[in-house]
């Protein structure tokens, strides 16, 4: 089950954010790929592992570049989703 969806932009404001209302996100998984791969422009993989103590998620994201947009999807990293 995704955990997170969000939409924003390039410049980092936050457009549009959907997430499971019963539970929150332990830890940074989002800030932590905009550090680690988004801003060191190493987004040539579709995909990021961020493990945290008492959380594991997947981050996938693909790029909207005409109108310079992120969408990325969290989910745990137990699940492996297309």
């Amino acid at each position: 089950m995704l955990e997170q969806l969000l939409i924003f932009t390039r410049g980092g404001l936050i457009l549009w954010t959907c997430k499971e209302l019963g539970n929150a996100l332990k830890g940074s998984p989002i800030d932590t790929l905009s550090r680690s791969c988004l801003l060191e422009e190493r987004s040539g993989a579709a995909f990021y592992d961020y493990t945290a103590p008492g959380a594991a998620y997947t981050l996938k994201w693909t790029f909207h570049n005409e109108l310079g947009l992120v969408f990325v999807a969290v989910y745990q990293k137990i699940l492996h989703l297309l």
